[in-house]
């Protein structure tokens, strides 16, 4: 058979003509049967599908419904931002949705990227990714931003931007739900996200007048920092009057203007100090660093709060008080504190910084910053340290052991600092502070020099029981504010000091000894007999009172009372308020030793002195072993 070569020619064209026009499954459908379900604004991987926000509640909003056909899918979208009210920015939220089932694949992980400028001149680009693809939970990304009136393009792509996916593509069918809302900015403290930009709140004297700022963390990034400065206050007279600065941080329960972002939320409150002069900052930051005078620290703070602090030297800014959210305080209890202010013959300047560290997070949600500046009566009417005398209780009077009527007095308020943390107490009774707060200066200190008077050597040992007790107040509505802690220091007869008054003894590590309520029995030093109960605590009236029990054989050793002194620091324990309340610790010396009736049921003593060979007494009491 002959066949035309024009025939031929014309077959091929209908042939091709005929496969151009019938449809053919997409790379993606090819081996899989998986038809991709259809997406209105396909085809929008280069040229963004334009939207349109409408009236909506407080703002203008636009809720979007796509679907991730591919796992190399890129949809982007693009609006228009109109001006503001009142001239600012404005606050945009868009949180993208998916429900992840079926679950993605392994390699999927979907990213949200929020561009705002002019067209292929972008000024700045938001990226957030899902944190875990391989999970079947859903994927829930959001971004709060602060935008001018302008252009924004939202780009969804199956794949983070800078990790392309290098095989061929595979259909996912993910659909997804993206929420765009617009809003005017609130705060009316803006623009503050730094320190040069003022907002200023004075107070004139230490009235105890509150003082309220009111704020909101609109958007992601949004850092507060609140201005305030303090009027010059100073006697001009030598010793200068203490003051001190409490502040408290509430939020509103009434829920922002658009959802919480996903992810915990990471509250934080710091209260700064400028470290003030005409000098640069470089040497100003030095000031900051190696100066405590300049900026306090406390050195017993955990090492990436201390590394956070000198951070801030670098800007010539010293960390004062600081308060993060913590899962253990849920109401944020724990954003509140009180700081000693010094003493300034001109005006001081600090800081409330609020903000939302390391989450990207955003509320929307109304703040209060409530401040008050007040007098010290206790420290005005102090001076450091104060000596007082050892009474003693000889012979041992009937209500051992309970100091006597003529014990000796420790008395005063504690007005500043979180305080410290009795380790020994369940974490549910660890009081106002979180795990992470800091204080630099962290608790107010009244220190005693207690004179123990001396004692006759010949007239036998010179070991003593100690009676000690003390007594903190409560509220009317009988809460505690906080606890006691009293750092001991004893004064070693037996080595005189060579510039000081005596060798001062304490713990291996050379720190004071610690005495603090413990609810739990545990052997007393000596190690005999069973565990012990060695503090009784009980509750009558308006007072908690803490008695250290026979049980405990608190003593001091011959060389202590050979030293004449004993050093005692009291300071506020395990604090749950910060209002002030007063607090007496009585304490006496009697006879050596006493009987105490052991948790065993048998009558036991404390270990007794002992006469040495070369004469005279092996000590009975090793309180300080």
């Amino acid at each position: 058979m002959r066949v035309d070569s024009r025939m031929w020619r014309v077959g091929l064209v209908l042939a091709g003509l005929l496969a151009a026009c019938t449809p053919r499954p997409s790379p993606a459908d090819a081996g899989t049967g998986v038809v991709p379900l259809p997406d209105v604004y396909e085809d929008n991987d280069t040229v963004p599908s334009t939207l349109s926000l409408v009236p909506e509640g407080e703002g203008l909003s636009v809720h979007v419904e796509a679907n991730l056909t591919t796992d190399q899918d890129t949809d982007r979208f693009v609006f228009q931002v109109p001006a503001s009210a009142n001239g600012g920015p404005k606050i945009l939220s868009v949180r993208l949705t998916l429900d992840n089932q079926p679950p993605l694949p392994g390699l999927v992980q979907p990213s949200l990227t929020v561009l705002t400028g002019e067209e292929g001149q972008e000024a700045s680009a938001a990226v957030v990714v899902a944190p875990n693809p391989t999970r079947t939970d859903p994927v829930d990304l959001g971004r709060v931003l602060q935008v001018s009136p302008g252009r924004v393009q939202l780009v969804v792509r199956a794949h983070p931007p800078l990790t392309p996916p290098e095989s061929q593509p595979v259909t996912l069918n993910a659909p997804y739900t993206l929420e765009v809302r617009l809003y005017e900015q609130l705060d009316e403290n803006e623009p503050n996200d730094t320190t040069t930009e003022r907002g200023l709140v004075r107070i004139d004297s230490p009235s105890g007048t509150p003082y309220l700022i009111k704020g909101r963390l609109e958007h992601s990034t949004d850092q507060d920092y609140l201005p305030l400065r303090l009027a010059s206050f100073s006697s001009g007279q030598g010793r200068e009057p203490p003051t001190r600065l409490h502040y408290k941080v509430s939020w509103s329960q009434t829920p922002g203007r658009f959802p919480p972002l996903p992810g915990r939320s990471a509250r934080r409150v710091q209260v700064l100090s400028e470290v003030e002069g005409s000098t640069p900052v470089s040497e100003r930051a030095v000031q900051c660093r190696t100066k405590p005078t300049t900026c306090p620290k406390d050195g017993e703070g955990e090492p990436d709060i201390l590394e956070r602090v000198n951070a801030l030297c670098e800007s010539a800014l010293c960390l004062r008080s600081e308060r993060n959210e913590s899962a253990s305080h849920p109401n944020l209890e724990n954003f509140e504190g009180v700081i000693p202010i010094p003493s300034h013959s001109t005006e001081l300047e600090l800081y409330v910084h609020v903000s939302n560290e390391g989450t990207d997070q955003a509320d929307d949600r109304e703040y209060t910053v409530e401040l008050r500046w007040s007098r010290d009566p206790d420290e005005e009417s102090r001076e450091e340290p104060r000596t007082v005398p050892m009474a003693m209780d000889l012979p041992t009077s009937s209500g051992f052991p309970v100091p006597p009527a003529n014990a000796t007095v420790l008395s005063g308020t504690l007005g500043h600092g979180h305080g410290r943390l009795n380790a020994l107490q369940s974490p549910s009774a660890g009081g106002i502070r979180g795990a992470h707060d800091y204080d630099a200066v962290p608790g107010d200190v009244d220190t005693y020099v207690i004179d123990i008077p001396p004692q006759d050597p010949s007239a036998g040992p010179l070991d003593r029981t100690w009676e000690l007790q003390w007594q903190v107040g409560l509220l009317p509505d009988g809460a505690s504010v906080h606890g006691l802690a009293l750092d001991v220091l004893f004064c070693d007869g037996n080595q005189p000091g060579k510039n000081e008054a005596c060798t001062q003894v304490g713990t291996s590590a050379g720190k004071p000894f610690t005495l603090m309520y413990e609810p739990a029995p545990r052997p007393a030093w000596h190690g005999a007999g069973p565990p012990e109960l060695l503090y009784t605590r009980a509750v009558e009236g308006n007072t908690e009172t803490v008695t250290a029990r026979a049980q405990g054989c608190f003593c001091l050793e011959p060389r202590f009372i050979r030293g004449g002194k004993l050093y005692v620091n009291v300071t506020a324990a395990d604090r749950r308020r910060y209002e002030d309340v007063s607090y007496s610790v009585r304490m006496a010396l009697t006879s050596y030793p006493q009987s105490y009736l052991a948790a065993d049921g048998i009558l036991r003593s404390c270990p007794a002195p002992a006469p040495a060979p070369e004469g005279g007494y092996q000590p009975g009491c090793q309180f300080a072993r």
